[in-house]
């Protein structure tokens, strides 16, 4: 069965908000006035969240066979009896909720209704405040965000408690994803990669070739060639890496377990702190009579190269462009293409080698 529309895309919405707070928070590029961003995100996040939460409590209402769900669209009764009517039907029904949850949930749809109708209902202002909550949405702060975030996470498991049991006992994404405001030495090479692929995707879309694009695919790759290869792997060796690994796998000479991450520094290590671990390893490499300290290095290689390409993009990049395009920097396009294209050759062997995949 599809997922009715606005399950569906408020469900996109709020991931996309989300989305957007981590990208504005983190990205080098903005300065946001963060008290200011954090009220917007709030009456925004409060606005879709129960948007969000009623088309679910009506979607889901049809599959609730204890009539939990029904209160909550009763015409007769004030906003807090219907929220007190809900209450009890989870507790009646053996359902495991906290009862603030919902007082919460309540305080926040007149928060929302505030926001939509440009108006505070005096009548409301109470009890909105009862719930550490502000009755001026200047106030919203990072602090009502996550109660939003958390009430909203508690309040769908608790609608998917009337059909599918124990799910109000899950914490499943339950606290506002914490965020650190800045880009950190360690994450520039991705950014970096991921733009190589915006512009890979513009090049595609618009197939245009010249000086400035040219300048640009360089740019990127060669500052995240400096920040994520230089220095960190042999360059020299990586035919020879590429070769042995091909070798092996050719032979289908897998290792005997499987290597876990980030282990392969730790056995060279052992071996030259203890020759009879040489033994060991060998067995455990299948070896015959290839150098162990060689081939753990071939492997630390592709894994090198297996963390740090996620995909060919960015060397079909190079390469095609570097093809079709007639300037003074098609050469480098292609030698640093050819040059990619060996580390995410690497990056292959390694993968089909861990994998034990012979082709």
């Amino acid at each position: 069965m599809a997922i009715p529309e606005f399950l569906d895309t408020y469900s996109d919405d709020l991931l996309y908000l989300m989305d957007l707070r981590d990208s504005h928070l983190t990205h080098p590029g903005k300065k946001p006035v963060r008290f200011l961003f954090d009220q917007s995100i709030a009456r925004i996040f409060c606005v879709l969240m129960i948007g969000s939460i009623e088309a679910m409590i009506n979607y889901w209402k049809n599959r609730d066979n204890n009539n939990i769900l029904a209160p909550y669209f009763q015409e007769n009764g004030t906003n807090d009896e219907r929220i007190s009517a809900f209450i009890n039907r989870f507790q009646t029904a053996g359902i495991n909720i906290n009862p603030n949850i919902l007082r919460d949930y309540l305080a926040i749809k007149y928060i929302r209704n505030s926001i939509i109708h440009s108006g505070w209902n005096q009548n409301q202002e109470a009890y909105i405040l009862s719930r550490n909550l502000p009755i001026d949405s200047r106030q919203l702060n990072e602090s009502h965000l996550e109660k939003m975030y958390f009430v909203n996470s508690q309040m769908m498991m608790y609608i998917a408690s009337t059909e599918i049991s124990g799910a109000e006992n899950l914490n499943i994404g339950a606290r506002l994803p914490a965020i650190k405001p800045y880009f950190s030495q360690y994450d520039i090479p991705s950014f970096l990669w991921g733009n190589l692929e915006k512009i890979d995707a513009h090049i595609h879309s618009e197939k245009k070739y010249n000086d400035t694009l040219a300048s640009e695919i360089l740019f990127n790759w060669k500052l995240f060639k400096e920040l994520a290869i230089v220095g960190k792997i042999n360059i020299e060796r990586l035919h020879d890496s590429m070769s042995i690994l091909q070798h092996l796998i050719n032979e289908k000479r897998f290792s005997v377990t499987s290597i876990p991450p980030n282990t392969l520094m730790h056995m060279l290590e052992g071996i030259k702190e203890n020759p009879e671990f040489e033994e060991i390893i060998r067995t455990g490499l299948k070896l015959k009579n290839e150098s162990i300290p060689e081939v753990i290095e071939s492997l630390i290689q592709g894994e090198f190269c297996y963390n740090i390409m996620s995909n060919n993009l960015v060397p079909k990049l190079l390469l095609e462009f570097g093809s079709s395009y007639n300037g003074e920097l098609k050469q480098t396009l292609l030698d640093e293409g050819l040059f990619a294209d060996q580390l995410f050759s690497l990056n292959r062997l390694y993968y089909n080698y861990v994998n034990k995949r012979s082709n």
